[in-house]
């Protein structure tokens, strides 16, 4: 319910927890702006973050060598699971967003480029508030890779900020 009222009143109507996790209730705003329901705008805004996870997960599982079998599995299982269940549940649910921008944050931590698991560092902080394992997953892998200690904190220092800052 404070996800409906945060996308028609704004970030302020929301409650205390809510307010921290912004992002994917303004990615929202444009299909209520169209629909002119909060129902519908998360419904919609769900099936577009089903295909975005289901495509990085599927990405990602090719990346470390998964056959196409089990790729579909995973794609098939994504789509069965998360959009077309979520709105019988809790229509206006943020977790779906979440999950696709933290790994769309991954998947650019792993296949780059830097400047854009930057960004999406920064973006998934704005989405759940155990984000930032996001950040501990690129700064482990970034440390074994040896890495420059420079260049890490350059590419996760900004998503870091603006987790602390969104809660201050």
């Amino acid at each position: 319910i404070d996800y409906a009222a945060m996308l028609r009143d704004g970030w302020e109507a929301g409650g205390p927890n809510t307010q921290l996790r912004p992002l994917v209730v303004w990615l929202a705003q444009p299909v209520y702006a169209l629909t002119g329901s909060a129902a519908q705008a998360f419904d919609v805004t769900n099936y577009i973050y089903t295909g975005l996870l289901a495509f990085l997960l599927s990405r990602l599982l090719e990346w470390y060598g998964a056959s196409s079998f089990a790729r579909l599995v995973a794609i098939v299982c994504i789509s069965a699971s998360n959009a077309f269940r979520l709105p019988a549940y809790y229509p206006v649910i943020i977790d779906l967003g979440a999950h696709a921008i933290m790994t769309l944050a991954i998947w650019h931590i792993i296949a780059g480029p830097r400047w854009a698991a930057t960004a999406a560092s920064a973006a998934a902080m704005l989405t759940r508030e155990y984000a930032p394992v996001v950040v501990v997953f690129g700064v482990l892998r970034d440390w074994r890779l040896d890495v420059p200690l420079k260049r890490i904190v350059a590419t996760y220092l900004p998503a870091a900020l603006v987790y602390v800052l969104v809660r201050v």
